[in-house]
C-alpha cells in the first residue's frame, strides 16, 4: 500500500518480505525514509529497528512503525535503544 502512495509521488520505494531482507537491501543502499511493519515474519519491526540502530548507529533515517495487535497478541517489549516509542 505505501509503495503505490511513493511511487505515486515519484519517489523511489522498496518493499521487503521481512525483516532479513530489509537488512539484506540496507547493507547495499540508504534511505532516508523507512517504514516499519511491528508485525513482519521472523525479525519483526521492533527488533528490525534494533538491529538497524546497532550496525548503523548514525545512520539518521527516520522510521515510522506500524502494526496492529489483537487481543490475542500483544507487542512485544521495545528494544534497548529506545528509539521506537509506541503511541496510541
Amino acid at each position: 500500500m505505501f509503495r503505490a502512495v511513493f511511487e505515486k509521488w515519484r519517489m523511489d520505494a522498496i518493499a521487503v518480505e521481512n525483516g532479513e531482507a530489509a537488512l539484506t537491501v540496507l547493507e547495499r543502499k540508504s534511505f532516508d525514509l523507512l517504514v516499519l511493519d511491528l508485525n513482519l515474519p521472523g525479525m519483526d519491526g521492533f527488533w528490525l529497528a534494533e538491529e538497524i540502530d546497532n550496525r548503523w548507529p548514525n545512520c539518521g533515517v527516520k522510521r515510522p512503525a506500524l502494526g496492529t495487535f489483537g487481543p490475542e497478541r500483544r507487542p512485544p517489549a521495545m528494544p534497548r535503544s529506545g528509539n521506537q516509542r509506541p503511541h496510541l
